[in-house]
C-alpha cells in the first residue's frame, strides 16, 4: 500500500452511533486501491473475529474524492462533511 489516509465516517463520526453499531472507516490510497482493499479487509477482519468491534473499510484513491463526478456522489459528500482524520 502507498501513501495512505484513514478517515472515521458514520455513526460514530457524528455521535450518533448505537451499541451494536459498525465502525465505517475510509482508507484513502495513492497507490493500489485493489492490494489495499484486500489488506483493509484482512485486517478488519481479523480485528472482528478476535474482538467485539465490527470495522466496515471502504477504500478509495485520492483522486475519487476529488474527481468532478465522484464528488456528486452521495458517499464522497458524505465522507467529506462527515470524516474525522484518524
Amino acid at each position: 500500500m502507498s501513501e495512505r489516509e484513514f478517515q472515521l465516517f458514520g455513526s460514530k463520526a457524528r455521535n450518533d452511533s448505537r451499541p451494536d453499531s459498525d465502525l465505517d472507516v475510509l482508507v484513502v490510497v495513492t497507490g493500489n486501491r485493489v492490494g489495499a482493499e484486500d489488506l483493509a479487509i484482512d485486517i478488519a477482519f481479523d480485528i472482528n473475529v478476535a474482538g467485539d468491534l465490527y470495522i466496515s473499510p471502504r477504500v478509495v484513491t485520492a483522486g475519487s474524492l476529488t474527481d468532478p463526478v465522484w464528488r456528486t456522489t452521495l458517499f464522497v459528500q458524505t465522507v467529506t462533511c462527515e470524516g474525522v482524520a484518524l
